[in-house]
């Protein structure tokens, strides 16, 4: 059945530290194209997905499953990102790869994982973003609270920017990133509930909660020196 659908502009460069990058679009969340598809395999985020995509001839969409689907990756053969076969609500967010120079080694980067928290709104909102940088949460897709006044942060190209920019920022723990008409905006939210108890407003920004940093372990005491052989 066709629907209306939040179309997506993020521009994702995610990769483990082993691997290259694959560049690509989020076009369509929580739906999948009507067109044919192929199985390109189970992998843990969308960014290795990418990665199948690239290294399948002809592949340009796929889609990468969430929630009861996680990990569920296919290659889909509608002509463009319009899906003139049209769009079907499921667990599958919709992307496009771009073209992308000569693959290179990426010094850092982020893993997607989906999060057990599921308990929150809708499932497909709930993804957590663990990286070398700050880690979030995305809480409600499309969506922020009707908080009052927020701060406008710099813009930014992805919602990992702006969560640096949120852990930069003095008691920041809830932030919005734009798409569509809002693209690379970034607002700090001053709620004081991942529940948003202040209400839901619908707009083209997707809401987030900072996750607190994980300090570091410290360093192991050295051994102490073996005793000396006895006389």
């Amino acid at each position: 059945p066709s629907r209306t659908f939040t179309r997506y502009i993020h521009t994702y460069m995610l990769a483990n530290l082993s691997h290259t990058s694959a560049s690509f679009d989020l076009v369509g969340s929580a739906v999948e194209c009507l067109s044919n598809d192929t199985l390109l395999g189970n992998v843990l985020t969308p960014a290795g997905c990418a990665r199948r995509c690239e290294s399948t001839p002809g592949c340009e969409f796929f889609v990468s499953g969430f929630g009861d689907k996680a990990g569920r990756c296919y290659q889909e053969y509608t002509a463009n990102e319009t899906c003139i076969e049209g769009w079907e609500v499921d667990l599958y967010d919709f992307y496009k790869l771009n073209d992308s120079p000569a693959d290179t080694p990426v010094d850092g980067g982020s893993t997607l994982l989906p999060s057990p928290e599921l308990d929150t709104h809708v499932s497909y909102d709930q993804w957590t973003y663990a990286s070398t940088d700050a880690s979030f949460h995305r809480i409600k897709a499309g969506y922020e609270c009707d908080d009052g006044a927020n701060t406008k942060l710099r813009d930014v190209d992805t919602p990992q920017e702006c969560a640096d920019s949120c852990a930069n920022y003095g008691n920041c723990t809830f932030f919005l990133y734009g798409f569509n008409t809002k693209r690379k905006q970034c607002w700090v939210e001053w709620t004081h509930s991942a529940d948003c108890p202040e209400g839901w407003e619908k707009d083209d920004f997707d809401f987030y909660m900072l996750l607190p940093a994980v300090p570091r372990a410290p360093p192991s005491s050295p051994s102490p020196p073996a005793p000396p052989p006895a006389p």
